[in-house]
């Protein structure tokens, strides 16, 4: 027989202090990885605006082949093209200008777009003058961004 002090049983679970050295390192890790993840994702929406643009940009070269200039309105595009969107779920398009030696087409963010929070590259802007393309990107403050036109056109 065993007559010596009982053995006091250990509760299993985790004290207070490890819960919060949990909770501590969780909050680092979201600091660190959520700004990453949703420049990864205005990254990929702003995709969806170069692909609408390069659509815009065939359709009128389209156009082009079998008129004087290039077209000033998506119905003129879209008797000549199979396909020619106007706008996608982030990005409002618009043909700005056009004539016979080029046009300008523009994606804009939409303000009912999480992209509108994109403030480096609101805008997206496909120039066409003699034969010449200039890509360009719009910033918050609606100025056209000269300082690193491939940060927003990065494919």
């Amino acid at each position: 027989m065993h007559h010596g002090t009982p053995v006091a049983s250990r509760s299993s679970g985790f004290t207070l202090i490890e819960l919060m050295i949990v909770l501590a390192v969780i909050g680092v890790l979201l600091a660190i990885a959520l700004p990453s993840y949703q420049d990864s994702t205005r990254k990929s929406r702003r995709s969806e605006a170069v692909t609408a643009l390069t659509q815009l940009q065939q359709a009128q070269e389209r156009y082009r082949a079998s008129n004087i200039g290039y077209a000033a309105t998506f119905a003129a595009l879209a008797a000549s093209a199979a396909s020619v969107p106007s706008a996608t779920a982030n990005y409002n398009l618009t043909i700005d200008s056009s004539g016979a030696g080029g046009y300008q087409i523009t994606a804009a963010a939409r303000a009912d777009s999480p992209q509108f929070r994109d403030t480096a590259c609101r805008g997206l802007i496909v120039r066409a003058a003699s034969g010449v393309m200039v890509y360009e990107s719009v910033n918050a403050a609606s100025a056209v961004d000269t300082t690193n036109t491939n940060r927003c056109w990065a494919r």
